[in-house]
């Protein structure tokens, strides 16, 4: 999932950032994140890939939610659980 998902973020045209970056994605992967049962290395790869894509996103209006994610996600301390 996560591969294929980072694939698509790097190959795929605008609609689908979009989407990736809508409010009902992002909400789904962090309520993933969530999972107390989360297999660490799984946790940790999709907090990298938030992390990523925040960071490419920058200055996208359109794909802000990302990086208001990623914020979130620091201040909750969840990177910092992972070693992020």
């Amino acid at each position: 999932f996560c591969q294929l998902t980072d694939t698509c973020v790097k190959n795929g045209g605008d609609p689908f950032l979009v989407e990736i970056a809508s409010r009902e994605f992002m909400d789904n992967l962090v309520s993933i994140l969530k999972q107390p049962a989360l297999n660490h290395d799984v946790k940790t790869k999709i907090l990298r890939l938030v992390q990523n894509w925040a960071i490419s996103f920058e200055g996208k209006v359109n794909l802000s939610y990302v990086g208001e994610v990623y914020k979130t996600l620091q201040r909750e301390g969840e990177l910092l659980d992972s070693g992020i």
